[in-house]
């Protein structure tokens, strides 16, 4: 037993006295065998770049390009390359080279120098975006970033400027992993210079990169967006996805919509540095380019409705309706509610937006509101052309039927409370009321359905209701009991008859309407509004999804029995035949059925119009709106310019 006892003892003494040795024959080889390349290895900094995705483009439907890339030259400072501590000095010389070719370089600083005194510029927050809290004047942040930046130029001007890209640099995380663009598209002229006059200056290069453009600005500027430079609060909640502070995201529209699709993802390439300054790329990732968009949008049918609207408005100015200045048009296809074509007017060029600052300020600075999206989220009265609305419900809920005569006397009395129509129009039935738009008509059968059948039956055809198309839009207002009570108000009667005219709180987008329009013309189908037509690889243009009935998605059938909606569909078509459409469209060789409006408000009336053809067999509704426009011929003209164009007529 005693024996066994020392040679298990002798063992572990063996075990342990070899563990040692190989303990102590590896440290000699890394102190003493291998000593010089351990030091080597040691004296080397690892560092991870990335290399930026190529952005996806965006189309029209027939491959009209709205948002596209171009090769442009940038000049960047670089860390990994400078000699330490002379981002002040290198600045200052790119400066100097930048002023005699007159163009401009990125400058964020809030800070504006004026006579030589500094004063906060108009979008002036705080410092604390790189961690300067307090309450100071403008002279103490600029003595705090001098101190912060080393920087004491004797020069007031130059002191600033320096400070503003030392202050962007550090926003946009300037390090040995991450670059600065110092400025963008350089010229041609300016290239040569800098290439020329910084060969022998450490940590300045010109980067050859990809700057968005927008060739046909005017198009559909509302609904393509743009790009930007990301946010503080964007990275904070995108950089869990990749994105850095240098990085160009989408800021409204389809650029910002489908900016998953549009980005693509970037690659990385891993880089060594000694101690003497040698670089050596160790490892590559390419970067995958981002997908191509094609729209629904027509951009043939953009120029004619933005033209038709211009001149519409315009005839209305002159005659005599001054406060007319906007409105906008949307066309739909019934079959799958794809969005053929959406204008807001008065509207801007997007490629000068992105590009001029000072037509952007003017932009900012116009009470027209030009870069406010009027199709999709306006909010409009739409006057008689909510009464085919009113008609079906009241069918289906067997408030009357096709043959109901109501008499026409020209004043509606309920209590206290009278509406005005427009005409005395004696014993008139449905058909007839939809044609001649009779107020007395729609408001005795709407008193009748009451308000809350109303509004159901208004909602399942996309009233008051988000639409889901894929960029911001309104929900619109439906009027009635809870949007009054929102406003402490109490609901009457009168209440309901106004809006069953079209009037009180209701206000909906010209793309709701259109909605409308194409639910009523298809049967009863509402699917959901779409902009995006087809998206598909940028390298190889295989398709990655492609719009298709199959794939439109369906927000609900309505509840309204066809018969009901084929005697409404009936009365449009009679108000082109021989109502207040008539006059415009009476003679128009499609067969199209529509709806006039007129909604009350301060100063002109606004006019709106609805109409979808061919009547037997819809392809395409329309939404007219225009603002204090008075008069129903100006919108029909907007419609007809559309159909015409749509027809080839």
């Amino acid at each position: 037993m005693i024996y066994l006892h020392k040679i298990r003892v002798i063992v572990c003494i063996l075990i342990i006295v070899m563990i040692f040795g190989v303990f102590t024959k590896r440290l000699f080889q890394w102190q003493i065998t291998d000593k010089e390349i351990y030091l080597q290895m040691s004296s080397y900094s690892e560092y991870t770049i990335k290399t930026p995705a190529i952005r996806g483009e965006i189309f029209d439907r027939n491959g009209i390009p709205l948002a596209v890339n171009e090769n442009v030259y940038n000049v960047v400072i670089d860390k990994l390359y400078i000699t330490p501590n002379t981002e002040n000095t290198v600045i200052a010389m790119l400066m100097d080279i930048f002023k005699s070719y007159n163009e401009t370089w990125i400058d964020k600083l809030p800070i504006n120098i004026n006579n030589n005194k500094y004063t906060f510029s108009e979008d002036f927050y705080s410092f604390e975006d790189i961690g300067i809290s307090g309450n100071y004047t403008a002279d103490k942040f600029i003595d705090i970033l001098a101190d912060r930046y080393n920087c004491y130029e004797n020069d007031k001007i130059l002191q600033r400027n320096i400070i503003s890209v030392r202050y962007n640099m550090e926003k946009r995380g300037y390090s040995m992993s991450t670059s600065y663009t110092f400025a963008e598209n350089i010229s041609q002229e300016l290239l040569a210079a800098i290439s020329e006059k910084t060969q022998n200056i450490n940590g300045i290069r010109i980067e050859r990169t990809l700057s968005r453009q927008y060739p046909n600005g005017i198009a559909a500027p509302h609904i393509v967006g743009n790009i930007g430079s990301i946010s503080q609060e964007e990275y904070t909640n995108l950089k869990d996805n990749g994105y850095s502070l240098n990085d160009k995201i989408g800021k409204f529209g389809i650029e910002k919509a489908m900016e998953e699709y549009l980005r693509g993802t970037n690659g990385k390439k891993i880089i060594t540095r000694d101690k003497k300054g040698n670089i050596e790329v160790i490892d590559t990732e390419n970067s995958v380019a981002g997908n191509n968009i094609y729209l629904t949008i027509d951009t043939e049918l953009q120029s004619t409705a933005l033209k038709s609207l211009e001149e519409n408005i315009n005839n209305a100015r002159q005659s005599g309706y001054s406060d007319c200045i906007a409105g906008a048009a949307v066309m739909l296809d019934v079959n799958d509610f794809s969005i053929l074509s959406a204008v807001s007017y008065p509207s801007y060029d997007l490629e000068l937006y992105t590009k001029n600052s000072e037509y952007y300020s003017q932009l900012m600075n116009d009470n027209t509101t030009p870069i406010f999206n009027r199709a999709f989220s306006g909010k409009f009265a739409p006057g008689s052309i909510f009464k085919p609305l009113v008609a079906m419900s009241s069918l289906q809920e067997n408030i009357i039927d096709k043959d109901s005569i109501v008499c026409c006397s020209k004043y509606y009395h309920n209590g206290s409370f009278t509406l005005r129509c427009m005409g005395i129009h004696g014993y008139i039935n449905l058909q007839s009321a939809l044609a001649k738009s009779c107020n007395y008509f729609f408001a005795d059968v709407g008193n009748r359905l009451g308000i809350d059948k109303m509004n159901m039956y208004a909602k399942q055809f996309g009233l008051g209701v988000y639409t889901g198309v894929e960029i911001g839009e309104t929900k619109g207002i439906l009027a009635g009991k809870e949007n009054s009570q929102k406003y402490g108000q109490e609901w009457y009667s009168s209440d309901t008859i106004c809006a069953s005219i079209g009037q009180s709180d209701n206000a909906f987008s010209p793309l709701q309407l259109a909605v409308y329009t194409a639910t009523i013309a298809n049967g009863g189908t509402r699917y959901q509004a779409h902009l995006v037509n087809n998206i598909t690889d940028y390298t190889t243009g295989s398709s990655i999804y492609k719009n298709n009935i199959s794939k439109s998605v369906i927000v609900n059938e309505t509840d309204i029995d066809q018969e009901n909606i084929n005697i409404v569909k009936s009365g449009m078509r009679e108000c082109v035949l021989t109502g207040t459409a008539s006059y415009v469209f009476g003679n128009y060789p499609i067969e199209i059925s529509a709806k006039t409006g007129t909604a009350e408000n301060s100063g002109s009336d606004h006019t709106t119009f609805i109409c979808f053809a061919p009547s037997e067999n819809p392809q395409v509704a329309i939404a007219v709106v225009i603002e204090h426009g008075a008069k129903g011929i100006y919108s029909m003209n907007v419609a007809k310019s559309l159909l015409d164009c749509y027809f080839n007529l």
